[in-house]
């Protein structure tokens, strides 16, 4: 399942113009996909390359016939020094952080809502989370708040839609 959602973003990279995110990384970077049924969805990206940092964020979403529409649209330059960025993801330890589906005996009940797809590379390593609502779970599971806690500090610097909480 976790290799076919990753082709998955590989394709939808490449149908958006960006390269796989394993296959791009000289430093570190990072994409949130933001997916919801009833809206376009947003691909948030914090990249690290060639001495430099770049944001971006991409709204999209595909037509009844197939064709794959995008805007790119203008990131507020975040009021937080990189390095603090930085700093504040490390202490949230992504690296431990598992995906939803992999904590034990989580249910998702929630039939519908908000698909967060979470991932990080560098230049040697991949990862993927997927979490579905997790402000529903936070309150009782740990992982589900460290991922919202993540949304969250992501939320507060770069403005992306955050469509069910309140990220202030």
């Amino acid at each position: 399942m976790q290799l076919a959602r990753q082709k998955a973003f590989a394709k939808q990279a490449s149908l958006l113009n960006l390269k796989p995110i394993n296959q791009s990384v000289d430093s570190f970077e990072i994409r949130i996909w933001v997916s919801s049924v009833f809206v376009e969805n947003d691909l948030i990206i914090l990249k690290y390359d060639d001495s430099s940092w770049q944001t971006q964020k991409i709204r999209y979403y595909e037509s009844e016939d197939g064709v794959l529409h995008s805007k790119n649209e203008k990131i507020v330059k975040p009021n937080i020094d990189f390095p603090l960025l930085i700093d504040s993801l490390r202490a949230m330890q992504l690296d431990k952080l598992i995906s939803q589906k992999q904590i034990p005996n989580f249910i998702d009940n929630v039939a519908d809502g908000v698909t967060y797809d979470l991932e990080i590379a560098t230049k040697d390593n991949y990862k993927l989370l997927t979490y579905h609502c997790p402000e529903y779970f936070g309150k009782s599971e740990v992982n589900n708040k460290k991922f919202v806690d993540f949304i969250k500090l992501m939320d507060r610097y770069y403005h992306f839609w955050l469509p069910i909480f309140d990220s202030k």
